[in-house]
């Protein structure tokens, strides 16, 4: 009886033990909390972080929301210096908002050498002792998209569209306003859509938007006129009279029904435009170099590289494994999947030449190409802000209530009124 009792003691020991070592290792398991924007770019990198969970064991938390309510969320979690999310996902324009309360990263070198150089730079502090604070992982740039099969009955040889205005006489030739048929779309619904096309114009005209310091915008020039003519008779007179309603969801939905034949477009959108099954599958081409202004003295235009970084909560308790979290999202492996499977957009450029990316995406050696010599959006604390201001001009231009020339000067006058000047 003593002996049956005492297997019992036993038993019910070991039931407390195992038990107990079950809590504990809950309570020690590491956990990763981050928030991503809804849609394509938040369901690719989700799927990493789960990735990352179930292959070295750690409890990952990716909530996804609407852009402005991630970016309310992080901000008010920076602010108040609070340990989550761990993670912090960042759209490039907020960088600079961010940085001063991110953890500073220090891989090794070889881990840099990979990236794009525009992208990686994108999140790191100006200047020759800069330091990176994030790591891009889905970035693209703007690449002139068209329909090869219109151009080819058009008898337009799209690689002899070196400028942007032989871009916008092919966009006058395949124009036919009686069938509804425009030459050229992109997004403008937004401020950062419409403002996104004429960043590019600048500077591909050879125009910086701040001075060197970044205390003053320096935009209202001769070169900055050509560039914002370009963007109105772009806008104005070779897209549908109702581009300001555009979305990017309308941009893909006009080139796929080819009521569109040529736009801008960001590259990680490629492959929601040249979808398998559709009329227009297989048609859709990427012009391998980004135009530059007539008598720009340029050599080759310069897109905005744009899309989203991680970064690290300087508060997180989870550093250690947060980094390693980045190392993983930005390993040649990781990027090569999320390329293939989710239509990521790449920010290594050795995956723009892996034949399982080059089936995916077909036109991805002429689209790193285009790219090549992007550079950032505006690294300026007040940019957004800024950025407002400046698509209000552009709207009114494009609706004939103001000339380039007046639009060019109100939104410089506008910016430096934000800046203070």
């Amino acid at each position: 009886m003593e002996r049956n009792s005492n297997k019992k003691t036993l038993a019910l020991a070991l039931t407390f033990l195992v038990a107990a070592v079950a809590l504990l290792g809950a309570q020690t398991k590491p956990k990763l909390v981050m928030f991503f924007s809804v849609g394509g770019s938040g369901n690719s990198l989700k799927s990493s972080a789960e990735r990352f969970g179930q292959l070295y064991g750690v409890d990952v938390e990716a909530l996804l929301f609407p852009i402005s309510e991630v970016n309310q969320k992080e901000v008010l979690a920076l602010s108040s210096r609070q340990g989550t999310p761990d993670i912090i996902a960042m759209d490039d324009t907020w960088f600079p908002l961010m940085s001063g309360f991110l953890e500073e990263l220090r891989f090794p070198k070889s881990f840099y050498e990979n990236f794009i150089p525009s992208m990686l730079g994108t999140f790191r502090t100006p200047g020759a002792g800069g330091r990176q604070y994030g790591i891009p992982v889905r970035m693209g740039g703007e690449v002139i998209v068209y329909r090869e099969d219109v151009f080819k009955a058009a008898g337009i040889d799209p690689l002899k569209l070196r400028t942007w205005e032989d871009l916008y006489a092919a966009g006058q030739k395949v124009t036919d306003k009686g069938k509804k048929i425009w030459g050229w779309v992109d997004g403008y619904n937004e401020p950062a859509y419409i403002v996104m096309l004429w960043l590019s114009l600048m500077g591909s005209y050879g125009q910086d938007i701040f001075n060197a310091d970044m205390t003053k915008t320096v935009f209202n020039t001769p070169r900055g006129l050509n560039a914002t003519q370009m963007f109105i008779d772009l806008t104005a007179k070779l897209a549908t009279p109702d581009i300001l309603n555009y979305g990017y969801a309308e941009e893909i939905e006009a080139l796929q029904n080819g009521s569109a034949v040529m736009g801008q477009l960001w590259s990680a959108r490629y492959s929601a435009v040249d979808k398998p099954g559709l009329p227009s599958s297989g048609k859709l081409k990427i012009l391998p170099i980004y135009p530059y202004g007539k008598d720009s003295g340029l050599k080759t235009g310069i897109d905005r590289v744009n899309g989203w970084g991680l970064g690290i909560n300087k508060y997180s308790k989870n550093k250690e494994i947060a980094a390693k979290f980045l190392e993983f999202i930005g390993s040649y492996d990781e990027q090569l999947r999320l390329a293939v499977e989710t239509s990521n957009s790449p920010v290594l450029s050795g995956i723009f030449k892996e034949p399982s990316y080059i089936k995916a995406v077909p036109v991805s050696k002429d689209m790193e190409s285009a790219m090549k010599d992007g550079i950032a959006r505006p690294m300026h604390a007040k940019w957004q802000e800024i950025e407002g201001a400046i698509a209000v001009s552009l709207q009114k231009a494009v609706i004939g209530e103001l000339t380039a020339s007046e639009a060019l000067a109100k939104a410089e006058s506008d910016a430096n009124k934000i800046l203070g000047k």
